[in-house]
């Protein structure tokens, strides 16, 4: 196994791994690629894709000639080979209300989940601090009627499904009365924070703070 081909299928292997964390933490996906558990995750990736390579060189299930087709050929059967085996279980079996994979998925589900509970802690507080700074001294009522419309319009590419989901949630929002505006501000701009991420959430209330502020423009 030459040197090049470990460090291709270990590139394609990283990329997987990057890719699922960027789709899975879409509010600022970039800031968790920078803690451990995103880190090690991707990681593991890395190593699968090199063990995958390892078995297809040592077992000959590609012909090594030396030739560029070759070489491609066992570097990406490799990289993009092992992520299939990683994913793929031998039987599922249903215990209680989920279905659980037996085999390699177990074991990547299961430290998927760990990352997924380690990430979520520790973006929790960043969050938590960041929506509460924000959103403080917000009318809700005010901030329901303008703030969502303009965070929707500033991203093109947001889906109508995704919009629709969003709303939803927001409607849900304005219809609890258990919660008084302060609270419900900080959870819409929790809401707003899942999809539009930091740096749109912040330019938008700050755009619109005079017109959804509890307090009247120029008073304490």
């Amino acid at each position: 196994m030459d040197g090049l081909a470990c460090a291709l299928t270990a590139a394609i292997g990283l990329a997987v791994g990057v890719s699922e964390i960027l789709n899975r933490y879409q509010d600022e996906p970039f800031k968790v690629l920078k803690t451990f558990p995103a880190l090690a995750y991707v990681l593991v990736n890395a190593l699968a894709a090199i063990l995958a390579l390892v078995f297809v060189d040592a077992f000959q299930w590609i012909d090594n000639t030396g030739d560029i087709r070759s070489f491609l050929t066992r570097v990406f059967a490799s990289g993009l080979g092992a992520m299939a085996i990683f994913r793929s279980a031998l039987l599922t079996v249903r215990i209680g209300q989920r279905d659980v994979g037996i085999g390699m998925q177990a074991l990547l589900t299961m430290f998927l989940e760990s990352v997924d509970r380690a990430v979520d802690r520790g973006r929790a507080v960043e969050r938590a601090k960041f929506v509460l700074m924000l959103m403080k001294d917000i009318d809700f009522d005010k901030a329901y009627a303008i703030l969502p419309a303009f965070c929707i319009e500033s991203l093109q590419g947001l889906s109508a499904e995704a919009q629709q989901e969003l709303i939803i949630k927001i409607k849900a929002l304005k219809e609890d009365t258990g919660n008084n505006t302060e609270i419900k501000s900080a959870l819409l701009g929790l809401t707003l924070l899942n999809v539009v991420g930091e740096a749109v959430l912040r330019t938008a209330v700050d755009q619109l703070r005079d017109r959804i502020s509890l307090h009247e423009p120029g008073k304490a």
